[in-house]
Order: C-alpha cells, then sequence, then structure tokens
C-alpha cells in the first residue's frame, strides 16, 4: 500500500501544473497531502547551479528538527523517491520540449528590432558576420 501511494505521490510530482488540472487519473493521494507539503518547503530551500541539486538527508533531518515534524522511514523516502521524480522530468535535452517537439523560445524580439535581435545573438554567441 505504501509504494502505491508513493507511485501516485511521484506521478502527481512529475506531472505539469495543467496535466494535474486536466488528467483526473493524477491525484495527490490524500495520505501522501502532508509530504508534498514537506517537499514544497524543502524544494524551495534547494541549492541550485548548474542544474538542481538533490534534497539531501542532512537537510530533511534539519528540516525534521527544526519544524519537529516527525518523519516515519516511508515518509523520508518517499520524500527522496519524490524528488529524483521531479528533478528527472524537469530535464529536457537542449531545444526540445517535454514531449520532444521544438521548444517555446524564451524570449520574443520582432525583426524589426535590430538591438534586440543582436542582444539574442550576442547572449546566444553568435559571432557577427559582415555583409559583402
Amino acid at each position: 500500500m505504501i509504494d502505491s501511494i508513493v507511485d501516485d505521490l511521484c506521478s502527481f510530482g512529475r506531472a505539469t501544473p495543467h496535466q494535474r488540472e486536466t488528467r483526473p487519473e493524477i491525484q495527490l493521494p490524500p495520505e501522501a497531502v502532508h509530504i508534498w507539503e514537506w517537499f514544497i518547503e524543502l524544494d524551495q530551500t534547494r541549492d541550485v547551479q548548474m542544474q538542481a541539486g538533490a534534497i539531501c538527508f542532512r537537510e530533511i533531518e534539519a528540516f525534521s528538527r527544526l519544524l519537529r515534524e516527525e518523519m516515519q522511514p516511508w515518509e523520508v523516502r518517499a520524500l527522496r523517491r519524490l524528488d529524483i521524480a521531479v528533478r528527472a522530468s524537469a530535464k529536457t535535452p537542449a531545444g526540445k520540449s517535454k514531449k520532444g517537439e521544438p521548444a517555446e523560445p524564451d524570449a520574443l524580439v520582432s525583426v524589426k528590432d535590430g538591438a534586440g535581435v543582436a542582444g539574442l545573438m550576442k547572449g546566444l554567441g553568435a559571432k557577427s558576420v559582415k555583409a559583402r
């Protein structure tokens, strides 16, 4: 039963907000609402450099101690599995969306905005080309 709860929790964590709203099979199990709330709090404190770092046992233990939350071993394992699932679902190949389609641009610039286009190209590391 616990494995089923954790599996459903991880499916909920991997889903986008839109999927959570439109797909009734993606539900947060009532028995795991508190774990999701813990995860949201821990997620906001994670170390992010080139990519999001894992929520480690040290952080979970400190969270539990400081907030006086008595965690059962299965809840700690559920937090760790949820963290792994969420981080894995956030990774997408460069230039691709999660569905494998071309990704939406991060910024839109009009072709008439020469400075904006130049700024985008500079940000991409493109080298300027001299007109012939």
